[in-house]
This record gives structure tokens, sequence and C-alpha cells, in this order.
């Protein structure tokens, strides 16, 4: 019987379910997946068209960066399999990357090439080989989320710190097959950080676009859906 063909060890169905446990568990405790969003229906075919743009750049982006990213890392440079894709690096507003959140804890072990440098939240890698600069700076660039916020006027927060830019990524699309949906964290989520609950309550009070139409409420963002970024 040829490899591809053995019968799944019973060891093999244990790391299956146990993959599967861990990944709705994870999904449970997430914190976007324990917030309440109102959703809308995006009637205007134009917005739809740009947001539908916005995510297949997003995505020809996120697939360029990571098949960059295991040439110059992860091949070869990993912390507790730890996999560095585009959710570690930051962003400008150009749409270049500059740095990378660094996940390892020895800053005497860095990948070649790659220096690092600190502020009061995060360690990063940042390129410091000219052929590495050079490279970063031929991938496309990344859409910014501002640039999806500007299709239907939701704030971006100034970032402060690091609530700032986690309700920064919190806008989410998606679609059935026939219409293109947005989903919108509430205010109330923010009671804690009455900054960031006014300044969503302006658009739920007066932003909201003439294209968008309420369809009703979500909590969680979890598996299953088709979304589109």
């Amino acid at each position: 019987m040829g490899k591809n063909n053995e019968p799944r060890s019973i060891l093999d169905d244990f790391f299956q379910a146990a993959q599967t446990v861990l990944s709705r568990q994870i999904a449970r405790l997430s914190p976007r997946n324990r917030l309440r969003y109102d959703t809308f229906e995006i009637t205007d075919p134009d917005l739809a068209a740009r947001i539908c743009a916005w995510y297949g750049a997003y995505e020809y982006a996120r697939e360029s960066v990571s098949a960059f990213l295991d040439t110059h890392i992860n091949d070869h440079f990993q912390h507790f399999g730890v996999l560095y894709g585009l959710h570690n690096c930051a962003v400008n507003e150009q749409g270049r990357i500059d740095r990378l959140t660094y996940a390892g804890t020895d800053v005497y072990r860095l990948p070649d090439g790659w220096g690092w440098q600190s502020d009061d939240l995060n360690t990063f890698l940042v390129p410091v080989d000219p052929d590495l600069q050079l490279a970063l700076g031929r991938l496309p660039r990344v859409p910014t989320r501002a640039q999806l916020h500007e299709i239907v006027g939701w704030p971006t927060l100034p970032v402060f710190d690091r609530i700032d830019g986690f309700v920064n990524s919190l806008l989410r699309a998606h679609s059935d097959g026939q219409a293109v949906y947005i989903d919108a964290p509430r205010p109330d989520n923010f009671k804690k950080h009455p900054a960031i609950a006014k300044a969503l309550e302006r658009w739920f009070a007066s932003g909201i676009p003439d294209g968008l139409r309420p369809v009703g409420a979500a909590t969680g963002i979890g598996p299953g859906r088709n979304d589109i970024g």
C-alpha cells in the first residue's frame, strides 16, 4: 500500500482531534470572538467592489509577504514553532514593511540581515542588510486598514497603545456568495475606553454611508463564515 493510502493511526486521530479542540478553544477565547457586532449589507455596488478590491490586494500582499518570510526567516529560524507572517509586520502609511514584531527572547540570536530595536511595548526585527531592505521594498504594497476604513467612513484611531491597534483591526467583510457584508464592532464593547466608544458612536449616529443597510447583530467572528479577507 502506498504511503498516501496508509490507514490513519490512532495517534494520527488523536492529534487531529486535539488540534480541532484547540482551534475551537482559541476561537472561543479570542477577544475578537467575544465582542458584539452589527452587520450591514453593502447595497451600493461601487462600495462592494471597492471593499472586494481592497481585500484582493491585501490577500495578494499577504501571500507574497508570507513567501518572502518563509525564505528569509521561517525556513532557517523559528521560535518554538512560531512562523512569521504579515501579522508580525509593522506596515507604514505607504504600505511598506519596515520592521517585524520579534517572537523570540534572545536578542543575540537573530536571523541573518536583521537587527533589533525595542520600545515600551515590543521588541522588533529591523532589516539592516541593504539587499534585504531592497527586497522588502520590492514586495507589493500592503493595503492599510485606514484605506479600508475610508471606503465606509469608519474611524481610524491614532495608535497610542495596543488597544488602539486592536480596535483598528476589527472591521471585517464577508460574503454569502451573493451579497457583501461588513461587521462593525459596537461602541458598548469599549465602555472602559470612553474615547474609543465615542469615536465609534459618531459613526453609528451619523457616519454610516447610504450604501449600507443594517441586517442584524452578531457576536464574534468565528469559523464557518465566507470571509473575504
